[in-house]
């Protein structure tokens, strides 16, 4: 039992170890901005600092948005892969801001929110927006401003915002849904200067 009970802890040890190194080896985006550009997809992940700066008490949360061009979201994944040394972890993804040139593009469009559905690791309830392409670096400088990593921050919106309401959102399953009725969905608008939570 002695024995048993050695091997069960250093197992547990084991395992602890190897969580906390990978942990520290992954990038964890809260939101994605997918726009359509030049006849392809242009894919933003807005990417807290988890780290921050080493041997500083600073409390801000520092981040990054990381482009990646692909033909298909699963190519631009694997390219994201090879250009850096994390783990590209969805399992913190709030919030996902599409282009409203890529919503025009029908076929694509279906194509992106297949990625969307058919990948446990993306909730349901992820909150969905839209946005202008033109707009991208404005939006761009909004996500990483703050000492809010930009998905909760948008997360944030709603629930902090009573006269608005839940029931003002949209969500990914809210989309599909739509998408699956051939009702045109129409979204949360992020603007330049703005974001228009009422759809």
């Amino acid at each position: 039992m002695k024995k048993a009970g050695v091997i069960l802890l250093m197992c547990a040890l084991f395992l602890t170890g190897c969580s906390n190194v990978e942990l520290e080896n992954r990038d964890f985006p809260t939101a994605a901005v997918v726009l359509w550009e030049d006849g392809q997809l242009a894919v933003f992940y807005a990417i807290p600092d988890l780290e921050g700066e080493k041997g500083s008490d600073k409390k801000e949360e520092k981040q990054e948005a990381v482009l990646t061009k692909g033909d298909t979201m699963d190519e631009i994944e694997k390219s994201f892969q090879y250009q850096s040394d994390k783990y590209l972890d969805m399992s913190h993804l709030k919030a996902v801001v599409f282009g409203k040139n890529l919503m025009e593009q029908k076929e694509k469009f279906q194509e992106v929110l297949s990625y969307f559905e058919q990948k446990p690791v993306f909730a349901r309830n992820m909150l969905v927006f839209s946005c202008e392409e033109e707009d991208r670096e404005e939006i761009l400088d909004m996500a990483l401003q703050g000492d809010t990593s930009f998905g909760f921050y948008l997360e944030n919106l709603y629930k902090n915002n009573p006269d608005i309401g839940k029931e003002k959102e949209m969500t990914l399953g809210d989309l599909l849904g739509e998408i699956r009725k051939e009702r045109e969905a129409v979204l949360p608008e992020i603007k330049k200067d703005r974001i228009d939570l009422i759809r």
